[in-house]
């Protein structure tokens, strides 16, 4: 993916997430969202890229938030094992990519590299280790 179309999808994503649901905002830039739900499930470096480019954009921690809640979360629930290392990398030196993974929520089932996340985060896991 171009960095062109890297930076529209985002522009779109932070417009639809501003916008109130429903809206006329948000349904024109309801596309993003679905762009970046199938690079999480197909494409992870792809999304990797769109997840930067979102935390970079982001306006407000309330965003940052939604971010990490939303699109980076089913990231690494899908393909953590993939993107791991570069958010490990990443997180050394970003501390916007920090604050959206505080927002993360993952357990145990969702991905085996949870407790490195959680560790990289610098914060303590949302649910019990052997949650069931």
């Amino acid at each position: 993916m171009d960095a062109l179309r890297r930076n529209e999808i985002v522009e779109a994503w932070i417009a639809m997430s501003l916008a109130t649901h429903g809206s006329e905002a948000f349904e024109q830039n309801f596309w993003a969202l679905e762009i970046i739900w199938d690079l999480c499930k197909e494409a992870p470096l792809e999304a990797w890229e769109v997840m930067l480019g979102l935390i970079e954009a982001a306006p407000s921690e309330k965003l940052l938030a939604a971010v990490g809640a939303g699109p980076f979360e089913d990231l690494m629930c899908d393909h953590g094992e993939v993107v791991i290392s570069l958010v490990e990398q990443e997180a050394a030196k970003n501390e916007k990519l920090l604050a959206a993974m505080s927002s993360v929520w993952l357990d145990s089932k969702d991905t085996p590299v949870w407790r490195k996340f959680y560790e990289v985060a610098k914060v303590e896991p949302p649910f019990p280790e052997n949650s069931a």
